[in-house]
């Protein structure tokens, strides 16, 4: 057994392993593109386009031409695309449609094996600007993300103590800030 590659033999694995290598069909569909997908594992939606919009750029490169319209509407009914469900999420705040945008954050943190920080983040300061009546569900949403990614989420754990904070509630602040410290490696 080779214990080394050449260049082009890493090349060629890093390419085939990315489905650079797979025999184009015809006419890609459906069960192509989300076998392309899968071995992507991800699917960047990207609204900005100079030649064609960024998201459909990877599958055109695995699969030659297809409609792209396939892809709009694969991605508008498959509630598993994680990056799909948080873009979307994002531009709904933006636009000020907080109740859909706190779904899509929760419908993304739900379908995502190990979501990121930064979504349970994003929800939490959604539902806190909404109304002052959703603090609450703010910090059970960061509970939720500090129990899913473990208490040493430091960003997670300000967000919280900073929401405690404006509902006025300093004694569920000094309590967090007593259990972050009893649960920190470091006791100083």
């Amino acid at each position: 057994m080779k214990s080394t590659l050449s260049a082009p033999e890493a090349r060629r694995i890093a390419l085939a392993a990315q489905g650079f290598a797979q025999p184009r069909v015809e006419a890609p569909g459906v069960r192509q593109l989300n076998a392309s997908m899968r071995r992507m594992g991800v699917t960047q939606i990207d609204s900005v386009n100079v030649f064609a919009r960024s998201h459909y750029m990877p599958s055109f490169s695995r699969l030659g031409a297809y409609d792209t319209a396939t892809l709009d509407r694969l991605l508008a009914r498959e509630p598993r695309h994680v990056e799909a469900l948080i873009t979307r999420a994002r531009a709904r705040a933006k636009l000020n449609d907080p109740h859909l945008a706190i779904e899509d954050f929760s419908a993304g943190i739900a379908a995502s094996s190990r979501p990121e920080p930064d979504y349970y983040l994003e929800r939490a300061a959604v539902l806190a600007a909404t109304t002052p009546a959703l603090l609450d569900e703010a910090i059970r949403g960061l509970d939720e993300g500090l129990k899913q990614l473990g208490t040493g989420v430091v960003t997670l754990q300000l967000a919280a103590l900073d929401l405690e904070v404006r509902a006025g509630r300093l004694d569920a602040a000094l309590a967090r800030i007593d259990r972050s410290a009893a649960n920190s490696p470091r006791k100083e």
